[in-house]
């Protein structure tokens, strides 16, 4: 119900064209964590927000999260994940 409430607010807050976008799924750059860690677990999807820092991590978080908490994953333990 949280995320059907802040869903909600976030349209109905939405100014004009500055709205969020939400981007397709095929436009996404999804990865599955190689193994579990602390915060990621394996066999979920997470979409890639950002660019390697200089330490080899990217950070991450579930598509389409509203409010979504972003995480950190190191490059050695992505498997890159096709959308058909």
């Amino acid at each position: 119900m949280r995320k059907f409430n802040a869903l909600k607010n976030t349209v109905r807050f939405g100014k004009g064209n500055n709205m969020m976008r939400l981007t397709p799924v095929k436009e996404m750059r999804l990865i599955e964590p190689r193994r579990d860690t602390k915060w990621l677990e394996k066999g979920y999807i997470y979409e890639v927000v950002s660019e390697v820092d200089s330490f080899g991590y990217y950070k991450v978080r579930e598509p389409r999260a509203i409010g979504g908490v972003v995480r950190f994953i190191h490059k050695n333990n992505m498997k890159k994940v096709t959308v058909v």
